[in-house]
């Protein structure tokens, strides 16, 4: 079947949402008047629906914009999830279905990266979460290179050469501790 274009109106979009999910908050984004909608997960995350419809209550035109899904951080501001591509509903004939689907997988993947996910909304930085990191104690200068060989990478601002995994240094004059910073 080819996919035709369909009109969405703030009403019709509205009374679906309501029906896939009760915990909804709609408003108007200021800078664009696109109505976006926040889906309840958690106290700090939602999954947010940019519904590419604008203040005059109707979708945008033929191949102007599309429905966007994210998972949100509220307390951060800030989307949780890089691969938001994926989450992109065309306004077709099927959009109530494809949207289901968009929002259910993101339920899914939130509870099965839930750690993840509050740790991110709380505003920890993506790269520490659920990782452990270590590093090299002891006079570093005379082998910095080597370190850096080894994948150790220096934070200027501990002034430390940091790990993100644990390794053997047994060979090298230093030691491997737990980083906390």
């Amino acid at each position: 079947m080819v996919a035709t274009y369909t009109e969405i109106s703030k009403e019709d979009f509205e009374k679906f949402i309501k029906k896939i999910y009760r915990g909804y908050n709609p408003k108007e984004l200021q800078k664009t008047n696109e109505y976006v909608y926040d889906l309840h997960l958690d106290e700090n995350i939602v999954i947010r629906i940019y519904s590419s419809i604008y203040g005059h209550g109707s979708s945008a035109g033929v191949g102007k914009d599309a429905i966007r899904c994210v998972l949100f951080g509220t307390k951060i501001n800030k989307p949780l999830n890089k691969k938001a591509g994926d989450a992109i509903v065309k306004r077709t004939q099927n959009w109530r279905h494809a949207l289901m689907d968009r929002v259910y997988s993101f339920i899914e993947e939130y509870h099965h990266k839930k750690d993840f996910y509050d740790g991110l909304a709380d505003g920890k930085n993506e790269s520490n979460v659920g990782k452990e990191k270590y590093f090299a104690g002891g006079n570093t200068f005379p082998i910095k290179d080597k370190l850096r060989d080894l994948g150790f990478k220096w934070n200027p601002d501990h002034k430390k050469w940091i790990i993100d995994k644990k390794i053997d240094v047994s060979h090298l004059p230093i030691t491997l501790e737990k980083f906390d910073g």
